[in-house]
This record gives C-alpha cells, sequence and structure tokens, in this order.
C-alpha cells in the first residue's frame, strides 16, 4: 500500500510537469509549480505517516455474571479529540477520498487527459485546484518557507537553515550570500490527518477510496 501511495504522488507531479509545458498553461505556470510543491510535500508527509504505527486501545472485557447495560444510541457528534489513535494508513486512505470529494483529485490524475484539448484541462485544473485548496487547508498548516516576495533581492546570513533553502549560480565561500529569490519554499506547521469512524477505521490492505457508481434502469 505504502508503495502504491508513492507511485500516485510521482505520478501527479509528472501530470503537473506535463501541464507547466502546454500553451494553454503558459500563463498559469507559477501556479502550476506550487502545485507541484503542494504535492510533493504531501507525498513527503505521506511516506513519514505510513511507518507510524498506530495504538488502538482494546475495550475492557465485562464478565458474564453480571449484567450488560442497555447502550443508548448517539444523539451527538463524536468528540474527533477523544478517538483513539488511528492507523496512519487507514487516515492517508481518507485523505485520498476527501480529495476526490471535493476537487475529483483522483479522476483528473488517473484520467489519460493526453486527448482532451488545453481548453478543457484548463477548466478541469481550476476546478480540482479549488476543491482540492479547501482539503490542504483544512488538514494542513503549509506557510512559505521564505518572506521575501519571488524574484527580488535575498541575503541569507549565517546561521540560515540549509535544510530549508537549496542554493544555485555562484555559490563560493561562506554565508552570507546574497542574490534573488526564484522560489519561496513550503513548509507545514502542523499536519491533522482526518480520524475514520466506523467498520472503515479497521480496513487493512486494500481501501475503497470511492465506490463506483451505478445508475439501475
Amino acid at each position: 500500500m505504502k508503495k502504491t501511495l508513492l507511485i500516485v504522488s510521482y505520478f501527479v507531479l509528472l501530470v503537473l510537469g506535463v501541464l507547466v509545458l502546454l500553451p494553454a498553461f503558459a500563463d498559469q505556470a507559477q501556479l502550476l509549480a506550487y502545485a507541484v510543491i503542494a504535492v510533493a510535500a504531501v507525498g513527503c508527509v505521506l511516506a513519514l505517516t505510513l511507518n507510524t504505527a498506530a495504538a488502538v486501545s482494546e475495550p475492557t472485557a465485562t464478565p458474564a455474571s453480571e449484567p450488560v447495560a442497555p447502550v443508548a444510541p448517539e444523539t451527538k457528534q463524536p468528540d474527533l479529540q477523544k478517538i483513539p489513535q488511528q492507523n496512519s494508513e487507514v487516515q492517508v486512505a481518507q485523505l485520498l477520498t476527501l480529495l476526490q470529494e471535493k476537487g475529483r483529485f483522483l479522476d483528473f490524475v488517473m484520467d489519460d487527459i493526453k486527448s482532451y484539448p488545453d481548453a478543457q484541462i484548463a477548466a478541469a485544473a481550476r476546478f480540482v485546484h479549488q476543491g482540492c485548496q479547501q482539503v490542504m487547508q483544512h488538514n494542513f498548516t503549509i506557510e512559505p518557507v521564505a518572506s521575501v516576495a519571488e524574484n527580488q533581492p535575498i541575503t541569507l546570513e549565517a546561521a540560515f537553515d540549509r535544510n530549508e533553502y537549496r542554493l544555485s549560480g555562484k555559490v563560493d565561500g561562506e554565508p552570507p550570500y546574497s542574490g534573488v529569490l526564484k522560489h519561496k519554499g513550503w513548509k507545514t506547521r502542523a499536519v491533522s490527518l482526518p480520524k475514520v469512524l466506523g467498520a472503515r477505521a479497521e480496513a487493512q490492505g486494500t481501501h475503497l477510496l470511492v465506490a463506483a457508481e451505478v445508475e439501475v434502469r
């Protein structure tokens, strides 16, 4: 499952890279570049969280000699903060489901778009962007690495974080380095994968992301 999710992430990056090369997207090259960074960040987060083991507490067995009181039906929304830590694999699958529900993400990246005209792809990309952006903002706190506007001068002092900046050009000697910011970068301050309730929370291996739809006649 981990390998499959990583392949999906790489495929998304490939699709966005192709869109950058299309003439119809010349005016949206910067937006697509942001999308590439965002998807790459998601891929990294997913790869890290897939290795996290989830501990789910087991209910205490009720002695057979004692009568069990009937459980009242749930009358309010459950408190998500009190739900035990869940399997990250299930939460990643739920995240893909939300991206599909809000932005038709899976339909866009898994479909063969070579036969579609550029105008149709552009219209679809706008819808995908708006829906997926809502999901990303709800589950991640993402902010730029650099506060300087792109294509503006920037100076990196001696204490700059080398993990947060990728240098190019004439990099000689020791910092400070002065140059032009070509991309502001992205980083996450918080990650909150969606909680999963019901039988789906216990799923393993194959995960149903979106049910097939059949119109009965």
